[in-house]
């Protein structure tokens, strides 16, 4: 069976539908002489763009219709026809075995619209999707959005489908981003044995039976494959009997898990740490085993000491990483400091990855969990708030373990925090986790350093208890300051998706190469339109002074992710919420005291 449009005398498309026998001749014996047409009247252009065989033979075509069984003047989004078993159109479906539905959208004309694919439901309806081309009246230039409907079985649409039976699936839901053009489109559906239906297109979504986006499934939803070029390159896909997709385009063949790389935390282990066998030479590569196969990711907090200049660390899978000079970095480090640094580190397919080091140097490694399928939590995002700042009073006890509310919502189980410490009377750590197994004494693995007469920051994902405790153990007499900036819960979060490590904005490499100071002054340039966040490490390079980063709108001391010493390389990692301009996604950081900025991009959630 083969659908498609035949064009008449006189410039006017029709439905066409043309079955051939297993030998390639023609099958007469279908329709007229092999042939079915369908004509939605009015002298109008009709196609057909897809083809579904039901269990007893039956056929339906969907394409594009301009409007000619309907009141109206725009054209219809879906055209739907029906076909018995011979190619004779089916009289109980819609009108003469006819469907055509516009797509109401408010606020704006629709110009263009089609079908592109059409399933079969488990309950027997007919699921349709493709895009509409829509004009917002205020707005010159027209969009193409996501678009998909659910019939029953003949024909009528059903209510409880999204809105009166149609849904809308734009990549992002800020008003801004309705007032964008970019181009979005669905190729085709894939219908899973409990009804739910993955679209594939600018995006892969997968849809729940009335017509939501199922936010067990990418992030609320939806999955970007970022990289491509265009957010349409994905046409076609299927799916595989464990649940994954399996989705082309231009130049493109991507996998995607069923529900997406989620957090598994792990009691902190110590994976390397070269101080009883000797510092780590400029220029190596050392590979470490995580024991974590098949995972995306392992979550890991990287300790510099004793380096022989001031220099970097990079982190990531060993099929990727050469010797020489590398792209990006994971953390920094100055003569006779002792630094950490989170890191996100994609790892290869046994779990494990590399570490290069610019500089001779100690390193200690401590794995704190992965990204994998078999991760419960996703991250929900917090409004930044310090919920610790010892300042007013009292410094933290040497020895002693600090209990503090965290402010994570119910459920969570453990929270996304920068500690900041301040004023030390001596070199040490501290260590955060649970109040419920946090106890007093030397602990086998640290969050933080400190150092007499510095402030230092460092990122860490941590477990706290059911009620949202959080305990933190210092080993020297030291003022701590805790921000919160997420979540990870078992249920309402995003997956977490790691990705190839990119450069995303470095001022040194800008026109006359300012250093920055001040709001506005840093953006972190384009992060992929779809992602609700993302995770970030930020370098302030040769500041000028002491001072710190923050995120805007929160260009204040109140919140920060990172402090940094006049003329030192400080890295730290950061989750960011982007903000919107049309089509561009970014955020402002606020840099306190001049310096440069280096951002690498590590993951979207």
């Amino acid at each position: 069976m083969v659908a498609g449009t035949i064009t008449r005398t006189g410039g006017e498309t029709d439905q066409l539908l043309v079955r051939y026998t297993t030998s390639g001749a023609l099958d007469t014996g279908f329709g007229t002489a092999g042939f079915s047409t369908a004509d939605f009247g009015g002298g109008r252009n009709d196609d057909a763009a897809a083809l579904l065989v039901r269990p007893d033979d039956s056929l339906v075509a969907a394409g594009a219709s301009s409007h000619a069984l309907v009141a109206t003047d725009r054209d219809a989004f879906v055209a739907l026809t029906a076909f018995d078993a011979g190619g004779v159109a089916d009289p109980s479906f819609g009108t003469a075995g006819r469907v055509a539905t516009v797509v109401p959208v408010a606020g704006s004309d629709i110009t263009a619209a089609r079908a592109e694919s059409v399933v079969l439901a488990p309950d027997g309806a007919l699921v349709v999707g493709g895009s509409v081309d829509t004009q917002p009246r205020e707005i010159y230039f027209p969009r193409r959005r996501m678009v998909m409907a659910r019939y029953s079985g003949g024909g009528v649409l059903d209510p409880t489908f999204g809105q009166g039976g149609t849904a809308f699936f734009p990549l992002r839901d800020e008003p801004e981003y309705e007032r964008s053009t970019i181009t979005e489109g669905i190729g085709e559906l894939l219908m899973q044995p409990d009804g739910r239906v993955v679209a594939v297109g600018s995006a892969v979504l997968r849809v729940r039976t009335v017509g939501t986006l199922d936010p067990s499934f990418g992030i609320g939803g939806r999955h970007l494959v970022y990289g491509l070029y265009d957010n349409a390159g994905l046409t076609r896909g299927f799916l595989q009997p464990d649940g994954r997709v399996v989705a082309s385009g231009i130049a493109t063949v991507v996998r995607l898990r069923a529900g997406g790389p989620q957090l598994s935390l792990q009691a902190a282990t110590r994976l390397l740490d070269t101080r009883p066998t000797g510092r780590r030479e400029a220029g190596s590569i050392r590979r470490i085993e995580t024991g974590r196969p098949g995972a995306a990711a392992v979550l890991v907090n990287i300790t510099m000491l004793d380096s022989s200049a001031n220099a970097y660390v990079t982190a990531g899978p060993c099929s990727e990483m050469s010797a020489g000079g590398q792209q990006f970095s994971n953390a920094n480090v100055s003569v006779d400091r002792v630094r950490a640094n989170n890191a996100i580190v994609r790892v290869d397919p046994d779990g494990s990855f590399c570490v290069y080091t610019e500089a001779s140097m100690h390193l200690l490694v401590d794995l704190q969990g992965a990204l994998d399928e078999s991760g419960t939590l996703g991250i929900r995002t917090m409004t930044p708030a310090r919920v610790l700042d010892s300042r007013s009073g009292a410094k933290l006890a040497a020895g002693s373990v600090t209990q503090l509310a965290s402010g994570a919502p119910a459920g969570a189980e453990a929270i996304s925090v920068t500690l900041t410490t301040v004023d030390a009377e001596g070199a040490g750590y501290l260590t955060a986790g649970r109040c419920s197994t946090l106890v007093a004494g030397p602990q086998a693995t640290s969050n933080v350093n400190t150092q007499p007469g510095e402030d230092l920051a460092n990122s860490a994902i941590v477990p706290v208890d059911p009620d949202g405790r959080l305990c933190v153990y210092s080993a020297v007499a030291v003022h701590l300051l805790v921000d919160v900036a997420a979540a990870f819960t078992p249920t309402g979060g995003s997956a977490i998706y790691p990705v190839a490590p990119v450069r995303v904005r470095d001022t040194r490499a800008l026109p006359g190469s300012p250093k920055q100071l001040g709001a506005g002054g840093v953006q972190t340039g384009l992060v992929p339109p779809l992602a609700n966040g993302a995770i970030m490490n930020i370098t302030a390079a040769d500041p000028d002074a002491a001072g710190f980063v923050s995120a805007e709108p929160s260009a204040q001391a109140d919140v920060s992710m990172l402090n940094y010493r006049s003329g030192e390389n400080t890295s730290n990692l950061a989750m960011l919420t982007p903000t919107q301009t049309q089509e561009l996604f970014s955020t402002g950081l606020y840099t306190s005291a001049r310096t440069h900025v280096v951002v690498d991009l590590q993951a979207v959630y």
